[in-house]
């Protein structure tokens, strides 16, 4: 049970911008790759050398083992390889690691072409972790051998955005995660002609809650962000699986629109019902220790401010209720700064209170 009302305290002119335009749902054609958008290779076989050490490969170049064994090995994530040989598998799709490269075995007959799937990185879309108001998100799996990879969009083969998005005027490009990791293990990227022409490290600080993610892109200039057609997010740093969603892909931009800057307080009332006080006692200090557990979480990433927990005493309901119950009651307030626009900017924008959406 919730309610809400405004504070006495008004801020005043903010003079920021709230309006976002719409750029993925990410569930229109966004795929699981195991190195960059290239994932198809014609390879000669007749012109492979050996295996060299301390050596730049770029890829989808194609070698072979110092000792004969029936394979060839296509790096399928650029880099250098190592200062020893690895052992090689002799298991068809086996990823093999070598340094900073990442080799696909295959065998000699199989040498046109060489293609490679998502074997590493396996996305699904989603209902079962909703994102707010029941949104589908992108769910992401990738083990310790996905360094490199990741998932990407071309625009041109989407199906709700037509051939391209805008990013001109936009200062920031903002999506909510739920990830198992935290750190800096994801970059994102979008570009004209590939999705690597801007990149921008993720920082995830909270893990198993939404966050909300915010890129900065002001730096970025209008004539490189005027039709988008690629993006991507790819795994910078695979020391441990990945298990992460991502939805709500916005890009922010001006509206030249004034806003004001109220407080706006808020009260929630949960109720631990049992028909055995001992168990009622036991669900609320439940209760109570996980609002006060993620105190810090609620105003980091829902902007929850001036949080404060109470309780009633318990209750014994009357016995013409259906079944006799106790109840013990948990409040818990908070204060939130809502950007309001002025009347006479009144458009079609949502004004966000806590976890509710109001469309104006």
């Amino acid at each position: 049970m919730e309610n809400s009302a405004e504070a006495d305290q008004v801020i005043g002119e903010s003079g920021d911008t709230m309006d976002e335009t719409y750029l993925s749902n990410m569930n229109d054609g966004w795929i699981g790759s195991d190195s960059d958008i290239h994932s198809t290779w014609i390879v000669d076989t007749t012109a492979m050398t050996t295996w060299i050490a301390s050596t730049s490969y770029a890829l989808g170049t194609a070698i072979l083992p110092t000792v004969s064994n029936g394979y060839y090995y296509v790096c399928s994530v650029a880099g250098t390889s190592d200062s020893t040989e690895p052992t090689w598998e002799t298991t068809i799709g086996f990823l093999n690691l070598d340094g900073s490269c990442t080799w696909i075995c295959r065998a000699l007959q199989l040498s046109h072409p060489v293609s490679v799937g998502p074997v590493n990185v396996k996305q699904f879309y989603t209902t079962a972790i909703e994102f707010k108001n029941g949104r589908r998100v992108c769910h992401i799996l990738a083990d310790t051998n996905s360094l490199g990879k990741g998932i990407w969009i071309d625009f041109e083969n989407s199906v709700l955005e037509g051939g391209y998005v805008s990013l001109v005027g936009a200062g920031y490009v903002t999506f909510w995660v739920k990830s198992n990791r935290i750190g800096t293990f994801l970059q994102f990227g979008f570009g004209e002609n590939a999705h690597e022409e801007q990149t921008f490290t993720v920082p995830i600080t909270t893990k198993n809650y939404w966050t909300r993610i915010r890129i900065d892109i002001r730096k970025v200039a209008d004539r490189s962000k005027d039709k988008i057609r690629y993006m991507s997010f790819k795994v910078i740093n695979a020391s441990a699986d990945i298990d992460i969603y991502i939805g709500y892909l916005r890009g922010e931009k001006d509206a030249f629109a004034i806003y004001d800057e109220i407080y706006f307080d808020h009260k929630y009332r949960a109720e631990c019902w049992a028909n055995n006080i001992e168990v009622t006692l036991i669900l609320y200090e439940i209760a109570r220790w996980y609002i006060l557990k993620e105190r810090t979480y609620l105003q980091n990433s829902w902007g929850l401010i001036r949080q404060r927990v109470d309780g009633g005493d318990i209750v014994p309901q009357p016995d013409y209720y259906p079944e006799f119950v106790y109840i013990r009651s948990l409040g818990y307030s908070c204060s939130t700064i809502e950007m309001i626009p002025r009347e006479e900017d009144l458009s079609d924008i949502d004004i966000k209170v806590g976890r509710t959406e109001f469309g104006l």
